[in-house]
């Protein structure tokens, strides 16, 4: 299997982020990802298996290992990877993590609020579009 991380770059915009072959694992992607060593914002990520030619969507698998992996840490949510958590579980998994860390800041949220759900209406849409 090889994994294609397609990451947000900002003005830049969107590329699938370069990785070594040999380091090109489900494992890995998951501690990349998690820990920074993919900085920018993971958008989907992509499974490919080459010798049955099947390309798979593994996004919200990814994110789900991603947020337990920062559970077990208990720093809290990166800023980097709110967006994604928020996204591809449910809207407030990143504040989860925050309030877990005891780093959760509920004016920031509430203010926030509106615009997660915005965004899971939007990603809500666009799945039942897909299938």
């Amino acid at each position: 299997m090889f994994y294609f991380v397609l990451a947000d770059y900002g003005n830049r915009g969107h590329a699938f982020v370069e990785t070594d072959v040999a380091r090109n694992s489900l494992r890995q992607v998951i501690v990349d990802i998690a820990t920074g060593e993919i900085a920018a914002p993971p958008l989907q990520i992509l499974e490919c298996n080459p010798v049955e030619h099947v390309c798979n969507d593994v996004t919200q698998d990814i994110a789900r290992e991603v947020h337990a992996r920062l559970a077990d840490g208990g720093e809290g949510c990166p800023a980097r990877l709110r967006d994604f958590l928020d996204e591809n579980l449910i809207a407030g998994a990143a504040d989860y993590l925050d309030r877990a860390a005891g780093t959760f800041d509920a004016a920031a949220a509430s203010s926030d609020g509106r615009r997660k759900r915005l965004v899971t209406d939007l990603a809500t849409r666009v799945r039942q579009a897909a299938e």
